[in-house]
This record gives structure tokens, C-alpha cells and sequence, in this order.
């Protein structure tokens, strides 16, 4: 029987797995390990502090809910409103904070901050990143063991459900190209892409090579 649950604190390690694995399809790899090269600080270390310190414009941890199967959490995914100030995805006036819970020297902060705007660019509210939707659904993720069975439909419907509840009735999300299984899960749920961004848009800007990615929508319909 599945059941499902806001986040808290002590869910932190399993979020940060989440985060991660989320980040990784279609191309096995993850911007954060481009983040971190060099600092001897793995991703998910790196995105537990981040969480810890609330160093974040994409998901803070009473924003996600987790899927429990017999008392194992085997799911998760955000729901959050979009942010305004930023759309990249840390708060770099708070990575002190993030530094100083990795222990971190001002030598790897500073390189790390001097990647992320190699990565991300200066503009704290770069066009690519422009929010899809006053709400926005972030890092839906099903642990290894438990896909193919259902659960990330039944996660991405409390979702929807929770949303309509509240009133929060456009809602959208951001699949990388190639991760067709995402695609076809989410137009399933009724959202529509409504713009592409290819490969040439981020090769030519950054030091990475990076498929792009297809923003979907969706109007809710109110809640009965």
C-alpha cells in the first residue's frame, strides 16, 4: 500500500538522494558533480547541506512529499511557488552557510561560486530558467528498486490533487530532452510542452555539453 507524507528534517539524506537521482536521466550525469569538481564534496552531501540551510530557490524541505511503501520511503518530488528574485538554483548569499556545514575552506567556496556563474551565468534571472508557471513541480524522483510499478504516477497525482486544493491551478516542470520516459509520464498527467531549448543554446554559452530542456504546463481545473 502506498501512502504519502510531507517532508521534515530527518528526511534530509533521503531528499538529497532524490534531488540527485532527478538530475541524472537521460545522460547518467549530473550538473551538480560539474558544480563540484575539484571541492572533494560529493553531490549529495553538497545538496543535504544545502537543504540543511535553506540555500535554496528550488525546493525547500517542507516543499516535498514523500511516497511510502510498507513504511520504506521509495519517492519524492516538490511542489513550490516560483521564485522571483533568482531562478538559478542556490542562494549564493547564503553559501557561507552551505561552506561552513561542509567544512569548507574560502578557497573552495570562492571556486565553487566562480563554477556556478560559469555554469549559470550572472544574470540572477537568466531566460532559460524563466519559470514555466506560478507553480512549479521540481526533482520527481523514484528510487531504482521501485520503478515501472506505478509509483511516480501516483506521487505526481497527490501532487496535482494538493495543488488544486490550494488553489494553485498552473502548474509546470522542466524535463531535459532525451529523458523520453519523463515525457511521456507527464503528457500523460496532462501537461503540454510548450517550449523547447536545444543542445546549440547551451553549448555555445557553457563549458558543458548539455542536451537542453522542454518546459510542459498545465491548467487545473478547480477543485470541486
Amino acid at each position: 500500500m502506498l501512502t504519502i507524507r510531507s517532508a521534515n528534517a530527518t528526511d534530509v539524506s533521503f531528499l538529497a538522494h532524490v534531488v540527485y537521482e532527478a538530475s541524472l536521466p537521460p545522460e547518467n550525469h549530473s550538473f551538480w558533480d560539474d558544480l563540484l569538481q575539484g571541492s572533494s564534496t560529493g553531490a549529495e552531501e553538497f545538496i543535504a547541506a544545502m537543504l540543511k540551510t535553506r540555500a535554496t530557490y528550488w525546493s525547500q524541505i517542507d516543499d516535498f512529499m514523500i511516497v511510502e511503501r510498507e513504511g520504506h520511503s521509495v519517492a519524492a518530488a516538490s511542489i513550490y511557488a516560483a521564485p522571483e528574485e533568482d531562478y538559478r538554483p542556490i542562494r549564493l548569499d547564503q553559501m557561507n552557510q552551505i561552506a561552513q556545514e561542509l567544512g569548507w575552506s574560502s578557497q573552495t567556496e570562492t571556486a565553487f561560486c566562480d563554477r556556478y556563474h560559469q555554469l549559470f551565468g550572472n544574470d540572477p534571472k537568466p531566460l532559460f530558467f524563466k519559470p514555466q508557471a506560478p507553480w512549479i513541480l521540481e526533482y520527481v524522483a523514484v528510487i531504482a528498486e521501485a520503478r515501472g510499478q506505478g509509483i511516480g504516477k501516483f506521487l505526481l497525482q497527490s501532487l496535482l490533487d494538493q495543488a488544486q486544493q490550494k488553489d494553485q491551478l498552473h502548474v509546470g516542470i522542466m524535463v531535459i530532452n532525451g529523458n523520453d520516459r519523463a515525457y511521456k509520464a507527464y503528457e500523460s498527467m496532462g501537461f503540454k510542452p510548450y517550449e523547447t531549448l536545444y543542445a546549440d543554446y547551451f553549448n555555445n554559452n557553457f563549458d558543458i555539453e548539455f542536451s537542453g530542456f522542454t518546459k510542459f504546463g498545465q491548467i487545473l481545473a478547480p477543485a470541486a
